[in-house]
């Protein structure tokens, strides 16, 4: 097993004891941080499932921060896959959600 495979591991187990827990406000972070590790091994497609969870998660948490990160990522993830609209879609909502973040701090 490799370094990304052990990290999905890890992050895995530690996104079931925050649920456990019933910290879902914090399930965000690894949730991005398992997409980043399957985006690091190829694995497009899982790496946007979990983006995605992500993303609903920020969202509903009003997280304009982790917003434009994961819609980042999701751009990045479809960019490989050579999905170039869905791509610029992603990186211009996140550009979108910076520009907000901005005039507000």
């Amino acid at each position: 097993m490799g370094i990304a495979e052990k990290a999905i591991e890890h992050y895995r187990q530690g996104l079931e004891i925050i649920r456990r827990l019933g910290r879902e406000d914090r399930i965000a972070t690894p949730l991005n941080n398992i997409g980043l590790s399957y985006l690091s091994l190829g694995q497009y497609d899982k790496a946007i499932e979990n983006f995605r969870q992500a993303l609903e998660t920020d969202r509903k948490l009003e997280n304009d921060t982790g917003i434009a990160i994961v819609l980042a990522n999701i751009g990045e993830a479809h960019d490989s896959l050579a999905q170039f609209d869905l791509a610029v879609h992603n990186y211009s909502e996140s550009i979108g959600m910076i520009e907000k973040i901005r005039k507000t701090a």
